[in-house]
Formats: structure tokens, sequence, C-alpha cells
């Protein structure tokens, strides 16, 4: 009677993982990725993470908030580098539909409801911003700073860098590649005055996990780990241009 009861219960928790499993790959069969490193399942790794963390704690946050917004529309579709950095209504708007979007307790509910929420609200970047720099007008240097710092730590340091403080939590998935070093690019363009960074350079990271992973290590050679910290450029625009000029041929910035 053991032996069935066992079998019963091996029998139920089957068809539970087969449902569940059906459930992710219908999710990920609804939302093309176009053969970039976006699908459903990375989609929900990185829009749930922006919904339940990211969104809260950058209410004060207008740099970090604008990377969120510009991570969230480039999962649907290229945009030019400064698309979302150059617009903080549309950034607003981006952020108010993250916190919109349903609960993240049901997975595919919600990245088939972002999917048909976002690319409306992020389309608005092809027709309505300019394209040219802003230098980061009013964006808080030291954030920036800060930020480029934690972003070259999430890219290239190792597990025992004791940066991590024994929490190690890298940018390691294709997603999570494509999109950190698109921002360290916004930065670095944006800080040394570039007037372009075209969308075909943001995109190209993004068009499999070789090429994330690629865009990921030519990052980490250009500017190798412990031989510079972005966060000592504190509020100086110029600081901050200096110490990630080693980056502007790398990410295609254009005058």
């Amino acid at each position: 009677r053991r032996c069935r009861g066992n079998a019963n219960i091996s029998t139920m928790q089957l068809a539970f993982v087969a449902l569940a499993a059906s459930s992710v790959a219908a999710t990920a069969n609804a939302i093309p990725n176009d053969g970039t490193v976006f699908s459903g399942p990375a989609i929900f790794e990185r829009l749930s993470h922006f919904k339940d963390v990211g969104v809260p704690a950058t209410t004060t946050d207008p740099v970090n908030r604008a990377m969120i917004a510009d991570a969230s529309c480039r999962m649907f579709g290229p945009f030019e580098g400064y698309a979302f950095w150059n617009n903080v209504t549309l950034v607003d708007n981006v952020i108010d539909a993250l916190a919109s979007l349903p609960s993240t307790t049901q997975p595919s509910h919600f990245v088939l409801t972002a999917q048909k929420a976002l690319p409306e609200i992020c389309g608005e970047a092809k027709t309505n911003v300019p394209i040219t720099a802003s230098s980061g007008e009013g964006y808080n240097v030291s954030v920036q700073s800060a930020s480029m710092q934690n972003w070259h730590r999430a890219l290239c340091a190792g597990s025992d860098d004791p940066s991590w403080g024994g929490v190690f939590d890298p940018a390691y998935q294709p997603q999570q590649q494509a999109l950190t070093t698109g921002f360290s690019c916004i930065i670095t363009c944006s800080s040394n005055n570039f007037q372009r960074l075209p969308e075909e350079t943001l995109a190209k990271f993004a068009t499999s996990g070789e090429a994330a992973q690629g865009a990921t290590d030519a990052l980490c050679r250009a500017v190798p780990w412990g031989t510079v910290d972005f966060s000592t450029a504190g509020d100086s625009i110029s600081g901050l241009a200096k110490l990630s000029a080693p980056l502007v041929h790398f990410c295609g910035c254009e005058a």
C-alpha cells in the first residue's frame, strides 16, 4: 500500500511538472525573439526584477530609472542609444507601465501582458525623441559614476573579488550581459559628448548568446576589472569621460 501511495504521488508530481513546463513553453513560444537573446524566459527574468526590485528602488534615481526604461523597451525592439536617456517623460511612461503590470507570481500572464503593453509605449521613442546626446544634463553625475562601477563589476569581476562581499551576483545571463553592456555604452558616449550611439551597435550585443558574451569580453578587455574605479569620478563629468574613454571605440560612439 505504501508503494502504491508513493507511485500516486510521483504521478501527481510529474503531472504538475509537465503542466508547469507547458506553461513556460507556451510563454516562450508566444513571444518571438527575432533571433535575439530576449526569449520569453529572458524577458521574464529582467522585467520581473525591474517590477519587483528596480522600480521601487529607483523612485528618486533618474539615472537608473532611465536604464530600466531603456532595457525594458530594448527587449522588444532596437532603439537609438539615447532614445530614453534623452526623454524623461517617456521614461516615466515606461516605468508607470512596468509598475502596472500584473503580479510576477503568474509568469505567463505577466510576460504576455508586458508583450502587449510595452511595445506601444516604447514605440514613441521611434518618432518623438531626438537621437543626439544631451551630455547627461539633468542627471546626477555621481550616480552615473557609481552606476558605471556597479555595471563594470557585474560584467567583469570574478567570483572571488572582495567587492562582492561574499555575495556573487554577476551579469552572466545573455540578456543581462547585452543590456548591462548597453548601459555602460550610453554613459560612455554621453559623458564623452558624442552625438550618437547608433541602435545597430546595441542591437548587435543581443543577436545571440555568443554575441552577448563576446561584447562582455570585449568590454572587460578594454577596461579590465581592477584597473579603474569609475566611482572615483564622483560628480565630475570630465573625470567620468576620461575614465570611460577606453570604451568609446568598443561602444561605437559617433560624433
